[in-house]
């Protein structure tokens, strides 16, 4: 009868080496710039940003309707322009009552009430320009900007309706800066810190990446803590579930064999 093939043996060598404890966690892709953003002014909304568009940082995510305050600086340039005009009337009547102060008291006194009426006049230029400066602060806000580059994820108030301070318009996520935001049990912070290398999976893709940051601050009953993890973008997206390979004990010695040795 045929005989069986010899089985191919291999000899490996059991290698003592550390190893730690290792807990698998389940993590959530988030990003660390996703901002709801408001208006600061009351006004229509002329304009505001589709879901999905992707706005650089500068751009405008609304635009609020600035007639009034277009207005409101013509006011406030017509007053500055009156009251310098009645800076200029009285600069030459003190030029002139200086010429006849020399030699007519009543000339001096004259002039004293002209240099203190001119001193007064200088102090509501300088009112009239803080009140244009501030409309001018005011026009610029109409163009409500956005704060860091991003992508449009929804929108709370659309074209046409009435705004006021502190509504939200928009919510702006980067897309870009990306991490990971695991609970961990409390008693991981002994055993990881921050730039210590982790094991990511998800989807049959594994990479290693850095702890962040560890909140050692946990909940009472869960005795659960935070840790945020980095995360290069392209590997997922926002809002996905990973698992997360995490250190929970100190590292021992300890006898060890290829996997492949094992017969199970």
């Amino acid at each position: 009868s045929a005989q069986p093939p010899e089985a191919s043996v291999e000899l490996a060598s059991v290698t003592e080496r550390g190893v730690s404890a290792v807990i698998r966690l389940p993590g959530t892709v988030i990003s660390r710039r996703d901002s709801e953003i408001s208006a600061e002014l009351s006004g229509r909304l002329n304009w505001v940003a589709e879901v999905g568009d992707a706005i650089e940082q500068g751009e405008p995510v609304a635009i609020i309707d600035d007639h009034l305050l277009q207005l409101q600086l013509r006011d406030n340039l017509a007053e500055i322009a009156r009251i310098q005009a009645d800076i200029d009337y009285n600069r030459r009547q003190s030029q002139r009552l200086e010429r006849l102060a020399a030699q007519n008291n009543m000339a001096q006194s004259e002039l004293d009430q002209v240099k203190s009426r001119q001193a007064m006049l200088l102090q509501d230029r300088t009112k009239a320009e803080v009140t244009r400066d501030r409309t001018l602060y005011d026009l610029e806000r109409t163009r409500v900007s956005a704060p860091f580059s991003g992508i449009v994820a929804s929108r709370q108030m659309n074209l046409g309706e009435y705004t006021s301070p502190g509504a939200a318009l928009v919510r702006l996520v980067d897309t870009q800066a990306l991490e990971i935001s695991v609970n961990a049990p409390l008693r991981a912070v002994h055993f990881n810190t921050p730039g210590s290398q982790v094991q990511v999976e998800a989807d049959d893709r594994q990479i290693l990446s850095a702890i962040r940051s560890i909140i050692p601050v946990g909940d009472a009953r869960s005795r659960m803590m935070e840790m945020r993890i980095n995360l290069e973008p392209g590997n997922w997206s926002i809002g996905e579930a990973v698992t997360i390979d995490l250190v929970d004990g100190h590292r021992e010695l300890s006898l060890s064999v290829p996997r492949d040795a094992l017969v199970l």
